[in-house]
């Protein structure tokens, strides 16, 4: 599946509702919420192609929630991650 497309449907719920929700921006810190915001919904309109940047930075959350926030061992982490999308 092209990584647009997934963005736009399958992982549109993950991304958007559970690694860059405004709870989850200000906790992390990380990631600016206005400029992630802009290449979410350049994603959406398909105005450029910031997809690459998306699961990148979905990557770097996903490690972060992995290695830095919980006590999951790796081998346990699609158990964890379905458990969050919930």
């Amino acid at each position: 599946m092209p990584v647009s497309l997934w963005l736009r449907n399958e992982a549109r719920r993950l991304s958007c509702e559970t690694f860059f929700s405004p709870s989850a921006l200000r906790r992390r810190g990380l990631f600016n919420p206005v400029s992630l915001k802009k290449l979410i919904e350049a994603a959406r309109e398909r105005l450029r192609r910031p997809q690459c940047a998306l699961v990148g930075l979905m990557s770097v959350e996903l490690w972060q929630r992995v290695f830095m926030d919980s006590r999951v061992r790796p081998q346990q982490v699609p158990a964890a991650l379905a458990a969050q999308a919930v």
